[in-house]
């Protein structure tokens, strides 16, 4: 028992065994089957323990990548809609700038007939004063 050996029955009756405690193999083997199922009790529970905090952890994985895959949706989603957003808004931007022009051009064009009216009526009347002053003295006074 003390040096945890097996001997055979010559040995165990030699005097160099004498004072050593033995018992026979059968005994010996249940005694260690006990010491090792008081020993795997707590290794299958903290196994049980270890397997469960594993599928915690998987679970909490798979959480986190649906999550994601959800976050990354609603994000794409979101910008999506800005991006129609904000082509709706340059395009009703560009729609205002080219009326304003033209606006503002045909109020130009009507401003360049009216000066061309006036350039054209104050060049006949310059025409007609140039004329006048061409004429003999007398008619002009006439």
């Amino acid at each position: 028992m003390e040096d945890q050996e097996p001997i055979c029955v010559v040995c165990r009756d030699s005097r160099k065994h004498k004072k050593h405690d033995c018992i026979p193999i059968q005994e010996a083997v249940q005694e260690h089957k006990v010491k090792l199922k008081t020993v795997l009790n707590p290794l299958k529970d903290k196994l049980r323990l270890l397997n469960e905090i594993k599928l915690t952890c998987d679970k909490t994985a798979k959480h986190i990548k649906i999550q994601a895959q959800y976050t990354e949706r609603q994000i794409k989603e979101q910008f999506k809609k800005l991006y129609q957003f904000l082509r709706e808004e340059e395009a009703a931007r560009i729609d205002a700038v080219r009326m304003e022009e033209v606006r503002k051009s045909q109020g130009m064009k009507n401003k360049i007939i009216e000066m061309n009216r006036k350039i054209s009526s104050l060049s006949d009347t310059i025409k007609a004063i140039e004329q006048q002053l061409r004429v003999e003295d007398l008619i002009l006074i006439l």
